[in-house]
């Protein structure tokens, strides 16, 4: 039985995404080499109140990364943000949509050295900075059934970070173990999302 347009409901969402630089980015992976990634992935979580026509809420969205420690830079950013989304139509089978969020991104750099017969451990921190995100995007959700859904999304998401400065060593004295931050700068990206999504009327 379809969804009436009187429904209210709670849903919860998780997602595996990507942004997109089309041109790519400079990733440092160890000291002194980098390549040009364009795509960086991760996985969402979304938690919002949906009504007829409007649905608002927060996601979660975490692109992890992990040092080896033989001294692999590790990179992760991580996004907090409000979203809200207009449906033209009410409740359905197929239900299109465009939104917008905005909010606070986390970029964090480290690299690991375990400790060996000649060197103790070492630990190369650049701390986290904080970004800006703000992102236009459409999508639309499949109802599979009354309490569960498959989503669709993509868009357009701008990160506004302060240029990274340069490479930050575990301590003076060991210069050669360091971490370079990854430089997203002032870009727009292209943002695009599949979720599972579990759907709780009131």
């Amino acid at each position: 039985m379809a969804p009436t347009g009187a429904r209210r409901e709670v849903v919860l969402a998780l997602g595996y995404g990507s942004i997109v630089a089309p041109q790519g980015i400079a990733v440092h992976r160890t000291t002194g080499s980098a390549e040009r990634v364009a795509a960086f992935d991760g996985l969402s979580v979304d938690v919002t109140r949906r009504l007829p026509h409007f649905e608002f809420g927060a996601r979660f969205w975490r692109m992890g990364s992990a040092s080896d420690g033989k001294g692999a830079h590790a990179h992760v950013l991580t996004r907090w943000t409000t979203e809200v989304r207009f449906y033209p139509w009410q409740f359905g089978t197929v239900e299109p949509w465009v939104g917008w969020e905005f909010g606070l991104a986390l970029a964090d750099d480290f690299a690991l050295w375990n400790a060996t017969d000649k060197e103790p451990a070492r630990r190369a921190v650049a701390g986290v900075r904080p970004g800006l995100v703000a992102g236009l995007e459409a999508g639309a959700r499949l109802r599979l059934t009354p309490l569960i859904a498959l989503g669709l999304r993509g868009g357009a998401l701008f990160l506004g970070f302060d240029r990274a400065g340069g490479s930050v060593a575990d301590s003076p004295g060991a210069p050669r173990y360091s971490v370079q931050p990854t430089d997203y700068g002032r870009r727009l990206w292209l943002s695009m999302a599949l979720t599972a999504e579990l759907t709780v009327p009131d």
